[in-house]
């Protein structure tokens, strides 16, 4: 019973430990004005996807957050939102592409 309690208390330390620095990508590149159309479409393609995938990531980490609560003190909860912070950048990213789509008549 005790060797269970211990792996059950192991096991919500490490889901709370789960935090991870956010790598947000800027809106502007020195290089967008060289990019093609279908570099433009291609880029869009790769950031919706990368949000999609931070979407699920960030579902993840707070259905783990949830769990990890009742067993941890609050310090110990991953509340960085470093998902949030690219997907927000990422979004941003989209807007100055699609800017370039329609300068350029894409």
């Amino acid at each position: 019973m005790k060797k269970s309690a211990l792996i059950l208390v192991a096991c919500a330390f490490l889901i709370a430990c789960g935090g991870r620095a956010s790598h947000p990508v800027e809106a502007t590149t020195a290089f967008d004005d060289q990019l093609t159309c279908d570099h433009l479409r291609a880029e869009m393609d790769v950031n919706t996807k990368h949000i999609a995938d931070l979407m699920d990531e960030k579902d993840h980490s707070e259905n783990n957050n949830l769990g990890a609560g009742l067993l941890m003190p609050l310090y110990m909860i991953d509340l960085s939102h470093s998902e949030r912070t690219e997907i927000e950048a990422l979004q941003k990213r989209n807007e100055t592409l699609t800017d370039l789509m329609k300068r350029k008549n894409c």
